[in-house]
């Protein structure tokens, strides 16, 4: 096997075996135990498809393929990036309704500062409100503070795209790799059907020399014409005078005896 041989090889079954990984965890969650048969067969459909050429039916069996890792692989940021979502949300309802309460605490200390210049026994409304206040102010700063954290993750949906792209890159590859297979099959095919060729043209030079050989040889010794040796053992004079003169009429590339008329007078001269 070639270096290319080899790197296809390679290739085909390392973009295979991640987009199996993906893939099966989103058929497991669909199809419960039997999810990784569903997964390797409509992949193992779209190899088997694209090596046949049937490139609609190839194309649909691998967008099916492609679509379960994409969702494996994107749904986590997906539901991630909502949660921050509501984090968030949750997050700035607490710092206004705390803002609220400050000025709310605001509002009613100074109207009780107001009342005790008049009237004795705000002392201790007073206290008690500049303590939730000072509370609130606290929480507030917390709250402040906190909203760094809570900042949503840089771009999520750059993430999914990136990784759509990913998996784009190893179906494309996977396919090519596919292509390059077929392609090495069918010239090595090729190969050994033009090697038994070349070895049946050669078994029937080297046969139709030797019993041209035999022939002349059986006539001479006989004293025979050709039609009367072809007459006697009811083969064609035709074929007789073909195989007479085989290399020449081989060389002139002219017809040559046929393979079933050379098998005929090979069974009579033994």
């Amino acid at each position: 096997m070639t270096l290319s041989n080899k790197l296809s090889t390679t290739m085909l079954i390392l973009s295979t075996s991640i987009i199996q990984w993906h893939s099966i965890q989103f058929w497991l969650d669909v199809a419960s135990n039997i999810g990784f048969l569903w997964s390797i067969a409509i992949e193992a459909a779209a190899i088997w498809l694209w090596w046949h050429r049937k490139t609609a039916l190839a194309f649909l069996a691998s967008l099916l393929l492609i679509v379960g890792p994409l969702y494996s692989l994107s749904a986590p940021i997906y539901l991630e990036a909502n949660n921050q979502s509501h984090q968030r949300f949750s997050h700035q309802h607490k710092i206004r309704i705390t803002r609220d309460s400050i000025n709310n605490l605001k509002l009613s200390l100074s109207n009780y500062e107001k009342n005790s210049l008049s009237r004795v026994g705000w002392a201790t409304r007073i206290d008690e409100t500049r303590k939730a206040l000072q509370l609130e102010v606290e929480e507030l700063k917390r709250l402040i503070n906190q909203t760094e954290k809570l900042k949503q993750a840089p771009m999520p949906w750059l993430i999914i795209a990136i990784e759509l792209l990913g998996l784009a890159v190893l179906l494309i590859t996977q396919v090519l790799t596919i292509h390059a297979l077929r392609e090495i099959s069918s010239e090595s095919k090729e190969s050994e059907t033009s090697e038994i060729t070349k070895s049946k043209n050669l078994e029937y030079s080297e046969l139709a020399t030797y019993l041209s050989n035999r022939l002349s040889e059986a006539l001479q010794e006989r004293g025979l014409s050709q039609a009367e040796w072809a007459r006697q053992n009811q083969v064609s004079t035709k074929s007789v005078s073909m195989l007479i003169n085989h290399q020449k009429r081989s060389e002139a590339g002219k017809e040559c005896i046929s393979k079933n008329e050379l098998n005929g007078i090979y069974d009579v001269l033994g």
